[in-house]
């Protein structure tokens, strides 16, 4: 993969005074896996992203940057609503909430 940026988990990181090795823990990941993902060199699932949102209390969307495209959203209840969103050639299947 690129080193394009795609998340923003670096951000609302330093944005939450927390650290990549407090999220490592929480995951329980090792602090080179969130590092990479903090500095875009990969990744997560999109199951890890929505865990990582919980822990951060945002939104799954805030950890995406502004460039990926929702293409079709369907909004399931008043809470969750299951995207189709896409950056590029990547596309994936996301519930926000």
């Amino acid at each position: 993969m690129s080193n394009e940026t795609i998340n923003r988990i670096k951000v609302v990181l330093v944005e939450q005074r927390k650290t990549n090795k407090w999220l490592a823990e929480k995951l329980g990941k090792t602090q080179a896996t969130v590092s990479r993902w903090a500095g875009n060199k990969a990744q997560p699932s999109l199951d890890k992203l929505v865990e990582i949102a919980r822990l951060l209390k945002v939104e799954a969307r805030i950890l995406l940057i502004r460039k990926v495209k929702l293409r079709k959203c369907l909004v399931i209840s008043n809470r969750v609503s299951l995207c189709v969103i896409y950056h590029g050639a990547i596309s994936f299947i996301c519930a926000l909430g």
